[in-house]
C-alpha cells in the first residue's frame, strides 16, 4: 500500500511477475496505469478487493485483470462487482494468436495472411482434438468447484451444515455439466471458429507450438512479436488486442 500510493497512476492488478508476457503487454496497451503483476489469479482478486477496501488511505482506483482461464459467465460477471475484470481469451498467450495478430505477422515476414490463419486454424482444431478429454473435463471440474464454493451454512447447527450441504449437491448436476462442456468445444471444433477456440482452450504451449507455421524457431513467434509490439506495429497491434481487453475507462 506504501508503495502504490505515491503513484499517479491508477492501478491494475494483474497476473504472472515482472518482465513477462502479462505485465509487458499490460504495460503497453495501459501507459496510463501503474501494472503491478500479483503472481496468481487469486493473489490479483485479493489484491485489487483489499485495494479498494481502503479507500480512506488514497486517492488511486485499482482494478484487476485475470485469464478467463475456464470461468463460467456468472463467475465473471461476479467478479467485475469487485472491478476485477477477465479477457476473452483462455490465457494470455492467446491474444496472440487472435486472426488480426496473425494477418500481422504473416503480412510482416512475407506470407500470404489467408493461407497462415488456416494453418493455424487447422492446428488449434487438431491440437484440441488430442486433448479433447482432458480439456473437456477440466473445464466441467472448474464449474463444479465453483458451484461448490457457493455453500453456506443454513442454520448454526449440526442440521444446518448439512441441510446446506445437502441444498449445494442438489445444484449440481455432473452430467448436465459435462455434456453441456463437452458440447461447447465439439462446437468451436465443428465450425473453425477461432475466436471460440481461443475462448476455451487452456494450453499456454499454443503460442510456442504455432511458431513452426511461420517457420520459426520454438518460442521465436511470441519474441516476434513483443519486438513489433514495441516498434514499428506497435499501434496497430495494440489497437487489436484490445478489442480482447477490459476497457477500464
Amino acid at each position: 500500500m506504501l508503495e502504490l500510493v505515491g503513484s499517479r497512476k491508477n492501478i491494475i492488478f494483474c497476473e504472472g511477475e515482472n518482465g513477462n508476457l502479462d505485465s509487458t503487454v499490460y504495460q503497453l496497451v495501459y501507459p496510463n496505469y501503474h501494472i503491478i503483476p500479483r503472481g496468481s489469479g487469486s493473489k490479483v482478486i485479493e489484491g485489487t478487493k483489499a485495494f479498494r477496501s481502503s479507500p480512506s488511505l488514497h486517492h488511486l482506483s485499482a482494478f484487476g485483470i485475470i485469464d478467463s482461464d475456464y470461468k463460467e459467465q456468472d463467475e465473471i460477471d461476479a467478479l467485475k462487482l469487485n472491478d476485477v475484470h477477465t479477457i476473452s481469451v483462455a490465457e494470455i498467450e492467446n491474444l496472440f494468436c487472435i486472426e488480426p495478430i496473425l494477418r500481422i505477422v504473416a503480412s510482416h515476414l512475407g506470407f500470404d495472411e489467408n493461407t497462415k490463419v488456416n494453418e493455424v486454424v487447422d492446428f488449434l482444431v487438431d491440437s484440441l482434438k488430442t486433448e479433447f478429454d482432458t480439456q473437456v473435463s477440466s473445464k466441467a471440474e472448474k464449474i463444479i468447484g465453483y458451484k461448490l464454493s457457493a455453500f453456506s451454512k443454513e442454520s448454526d447447527s449440526e442440521q444446518g451444515l448439512s441441510d446446506a450441504l445437502n441444498t449445494t449437491m442438489s445444484r449440481i448436476d455432473i452430467h448436465t455439466v459435462y455434456e453441456n462442456t463437452k458440447s461447447i468445444y465439439q462446437e468451436a471444433i465443428d465450425n473453425k471458429d477461432i475466436n471460440s477456440l481461443l475462448k476455451i482452450y487452456n494450453r499456454k504451449s499454443l503460442l510456442t507450438r504455432i511458431s513452426r507455421i511461420y517457420g520459426l524457431n520454438n518460442g521465436e513467434y511470441e519474441k516476434l512479436l513483443i519486438r513489433l509490439l514495441k516498434g514499428s506495429q506497435k499501434e496497430s497491434i495494440i489497437s487489436e488486442l484490445k478489442t480482447f481487453l477490459p476497457d477500464f475507462t
